[in-house]
């Protein structure tokens, strides 16, 4: 592999964390909003650490999901450093299982889907 080749690995992880760390910022910061939740918006203006609790958890939760995404695209595909073929690739159910959470961590739900008191498996 060339010292061109590695900068740009370099590059491309710095990117994909940059990315990573601000958009599990603004879910930390604007969880409420994004998901509707009014009473929680209210109660977070005049708690102060119930902001910070919420904040932590939904930047977490998101981060999280960002990890998992990376952990799929740079461990198990390889794409960082190889062009995808799929032919070589087989995706096996602890992939899905991975690719499930990265959605929910991403997308602002692990949080909800991690604490949810009314699973069945909790009863």
């Amino acid at each position: 592999m060339t010292s061109e080749r590695v900068r740009d690995l370099i590059y491309e992880a710095i990117i994909f964390w940059l990315i990573a760390i601000v958009m599990s910022f603004i879910y930390g910061i604007k969880a409420f909003e994004i998901h509707g939740d009014t009473k929680g918006l209210k109660e977070s203006k005049s708690n102060k650490w119930f902001r910070w609790h919420q904040f932590w958890l939904n930047f977490l939760g998101a981060f999280v999901g960002w990890s998992l995404l990376y952990y799929i695209l740079a461990y198990r595909l390889d794409i960082f450093r190889n062009l995808l073929v799929l032919e070589d690739y087989r995706i096996t159910s602890i992939d899905l299982i991975v690719l499930l959470f990265a959605f929910l961590g991403i997308t602002g739900y692990l949080p909800y889907t991690v604490l949810i008191k009314d699973w069945k498996i909790w009863k």
